[in-house]
Parts: structure tokens; C-alpha cells; sequence
């Protein structure tokens, strides 16, 4: 089954269901021009004024003028035409939507603040885990830190629901050749002699038939231009059904970097990977990702007992075994978890507080490309959360901007957030952790 999602275009236009008086959606009913939509079915009618939509911003929804936008001039409402200007760039064919935005609102300025609602306030607790891989728990934007080698190609997508092994982001390897066909990590730095373990969940198919494929990583020691013998409980995995691999492995000498490769030895395959822990045995201070710059946002650690391959899942039960004995450290605006003992022969996950990163463009809405951009884009945050978090930032910008006149709005679209907050966002969580303590010498008489 696949991940639920929604559209940057479709959490605009929610908008409109409970606030009609910010937004009208329409779609053109007859033959328009470059200066005018021709809507014979919404906009005609004798009654209407022509100063219906005075001060509005018209945006083009669908077609081939998607993300354009115009000040509205004027409405003939006895024809059903809605001047603009200045004019669009073509003529709008039957069936394109529209959006017509009231009350002095810019679908700009809402692009904007449904990006600040995705990252800055919209958020869940995430199982993210311990790793040195560079978005190894696929949890960064795009797979810029993922080199494709070889035909190999690498994308990312939403995990789908019944991916049990794997975490919110699967990163998808299709190879073409075996083995010489891989994605390759960024170098993580190393001295000779430490020890180190690694852990993966997998699917790995023939592309075209679906049959099982085997699934490989591989560990390159980048100073001596070798691969590193690698040992472990669970080295392959073969199948479509999601397995797990578990690794150990020695830095050998005059090794100071290594890269890790993701990979098949069965040719034209299409392996899936959940989030790749790695981690230094009997490490006790670990870094975490740089968006991370709160320990607020991390809560219990602990380490998840799940099958090692799919054939085995059938009567075991997942067992998550909370750490003891560690303690979320703040440095400045970096995070670090400090373990005693130290990490073992097993991944180590946390609960992050997660933000959405999925909508954002460089181009800040400012231009046709980048309205499209987040228009096609998606996200898997809940319509109904984002959607209230996005009013209620609308409302709060443009009461600054306008007055009272929004002081209303601003108080029913807050109570709205409140709630789909409690529905969807994270529950505060107890986090049980032994902090260094601080000793006070006292001197006796």
C-alpha cells in the first residue's frame, strides 16, 4: 500500500472549504481570451456587480497557464467574464481551473506560509536511526549525498505502509550490471583498527520480473582502493519481502576513509533500502544530524529487536529495549547523545520531532516555475494538520498587515490548529535519561 499524500496545490485550495470568503475556485465554461476567463456558469448572472472581485488576485490552476496570476480589473457579469490585468500570456482553454483570491489575499504570500507551516510548525515524532552515513537515515531532501556509479540510478520515495523494516524514506537502487552498478555514500572519516558495525533493511527484485534479487553492501576503503572484509550475522539479502542485514567490520591499516556502496550481485535489479545504520563499536559521544539544534527535539533512545530476514517474521515479536545509561547533550546549536556503556553489535534508533521539508523551492514563489514546483510537489503531513496551520498563519499575517478586520479569523483558524494538533502532532514524550550529575564539595569540621 502506498503512502498517503497530498499536493502542495491541493492544501492551497483546502483552503477554500472552510474559509469560502478568502478564496472562490472556479474552472472556465466557455471561450475566454488572453485578457479575460470566461466562466458562463459561476461569474453570469444580472445581479452580480461588476466590483465583485475589485482588489483580488486571480491565480490559473490547471493548463497550460498554470501558476500564472493577474489583478482582477473588472466582472462582466452579463457575459461571465472576468477581466484582468495584465493579461495572461495565452488564452485559457474550457476546464481550467482558477482561483480567486479575496479579502487583499496574495497566493504567493499563502505559498510562503504553507512552506512555514511544513517546516517550521507541522511536526510528528519520527524513529530515526543512530548512524555516521550522511543521510543514512534518508531523512535529508533530495539524494545529493548519494553518488550514483556505473548505470546506476537512485531515487527517493515515502515508504510504503507496509514496509515494517524500513523508515519514513525508502532510497530505491536500480542496477543494471551487477555489482559494478552502485550508489555510493559520502567518505566517513576513520582510524586504522576501530571496529564498526552496520545495519540495513532491504527489498531487492529482478525489475522486470519481480523475482528475488540479491542485495549487497559494500564497505570501500578508500586509501588502500580496496573493499573491507565484512562479517556480520546477515551479509545478503535476497527476495522481495523486506529482510535485514547486520555487519561487523575492522578498519584496516592506513584506512583513514571509508565509502559505503549499495548494490546487487544479480544484474537488472531493483533493490529498496530503509534507513542504513552505522555506528563505532563501543562508541560513547555520537553527533547528531545538523537539523537537529535542539535536544528538545530528541526523545528516548533505544535499540529495536526485529527478524533479520523475512522468513523468519512469522510468531516473533518487535521488542524495543530503551537505553539506560544515556544522556542528550546540547553544544551551542549542535546535538550529541552520550552513551555509558558504550554502543554494541546493534542499531541504536531515537525519536526525532520531524518537520515536513517537502515543499520548498528556491525560487519563493515569485515566478510561474516555482508556483508549479510546490504546486506538484507532495508531502505525507496530513491535509487536515497542515491545512489549519497554514490558515492560522495566513490569518496572523494579515492581521498584522490589516487590522481587526482578521482578529476573528485568526481566533477560530488557532482553535482549528489546536485541534488537528492534538489529532496528528507529536504527544509529549518522558524522556528517562542518567544526566552527569554536579558534586558540590563541602569542607567538615
Amino acid at each position: 500500500m502506498a503512502a498517503v499524500t497530498v499536493t502542495g496545490a491541493q492544501i492551497r485550495q483546502e483552503l477554500a472549504t472552510e474559509h469560502g470568503d478568502w478564496v472562490y475556485l472556479g474552472e472556465t465554461v466557455g471561450v475566454s481570451a488572453v485578457n479575460y476567463l470566461s466562466d458562463t456558469e459561476r461569474l453570469q448572472g444580472a445581479n452580480m456587480p461588476s466590483g465583485a472581485f475589485d482588489h483580488c488576485i486571480v491565480r490559473i490552476a490547471s493548463g497550460t497557464l498554470a501558476g500564472e496570476t493577474a489583478l482582477v480589473d473588472y466582472l462582466d457579469a452579463e457575459n461571465g467574464r472576468l477581466y484582468l490585468t495584465p493579461s495572461l500570456a495565452g488564452i485559457a482553454a474550457a476546464g481550467v481551473d482558477y482561483e480567486i483570491w479575496l479579502r487583499g489575499i496574495d497566493p504567493d504570500v499563502v505559498d510562503r506560509l504553507r512552506g512555514q507551516a511544513l517546516t517550521k510548525w507541522c511536526s510528528t515524532w519520527r524513529a530515526i536511526v543512530l548512524t555516521r552515513i550522511v543521510d543514512g537515515d534518508l531523512e535529508e531532501s533530495g539524494v545529493g549525498n548519494w553518488t550514483a556509479a556505473g548505470g546506476a540510478t537512485r531515487t527517493k520515495t515515502l515508504a510504503a505502509q507496509d514496509d515494517e523494516l524500513s523508515g519514513r524514506w525508502n532510497l530505491n537502487v536500480v542496477v543494471t550490471t551487477a555489482l559494478t552498478d552502485y550508489v555510493e555514500s559520502a567518505g566517513i572519516s576513520v582510524q586504522p583498527g576501530q571496529l564498526f558495525y552496520c545495519e540495513a533493511a532491504v527489498s531487492s527484485y529482478v525489475t522486470a520480473t519481480g523475482a528475488g534479487a540479491n542485495a549487497q553492501v559494500i564497505v570501500r576503503d578508500i586509501d588502500n582502493s580496496a573493499s573491507i572484509t565484512l562479517g556480520g550475522i546477515r551479509t545478503s539479502h535476497t527476495g522481495r519481502g523486506w529482510g535485514k542485514l547486520s555487519l561487523l567490520f575492522t578498519i584496516p591499516a592506513s584506512c583513514y576513509q571509508i565509502k559505503v556502496r549499495l548494490t546487487s550481485s544479480t544484474a537488472s535489479s531493483t533493490q529498496v533500502w530503509g534507513p542504513i545504520a552505522l555506528h563505532r563499536r563501543k562508541a560513547t559521544i555520537v553527533n547528531l544530524p545538523d537539523r537537529i539544534r535542539g535536544i528538545r527535539r530528541v526523545a528516548t533512545q533505544y535499540m529495536l529487536s526485529t527478524p533479520i530476514s523475512a522468513g523468519s517474521e512469522q510468531g516473533q515479536q518487535v521488542k524495543v529495549r530503551k537505553f539506560k545509561n544515556s544522556e542528550r547533550v546540547q553544544l551551542g546549536n549542535r546535538c550529541q547523545l552520550w552513551f555509558n556503556p558504550g554502543l554494541g553489535e546493534e542499531a541504536v534508533w531515537y525519536y526525532e520531532r520531524g518537520y515536513f521539508f517537502d515543499l520548498l523551492t528556491a525560487a519563493q514563489y515569485l515566478t510561474v516555475a516555482g508556483r508549479l514546483v510546490g504546486d506538484a510537489a507532495t508531502t505525507d503531513c496530513p491535509l487536515e494538520y497542515v491545512t489549519a496551520v497554514t490558515a492560522s498563519l495566513i490569518a496572523e499575517f494579515y492581521m498584522q498587515k490589516y487590522g481587526s478586520d482578521w482578529q476573528d479569523d485568526f481566533v477560530q483558524t488557532k482553535a482549528r490548529w489546536n485541534y488537528w494538533e492534538g489529532q496528528f502532532g507529536p504527544e509529549p514524550k518522558i524522556v528517562m535519561e542518567n544526566e552527569t550529575p554536579i558534586v558540590i564539595p563541602q569542607l567538615g569540621v
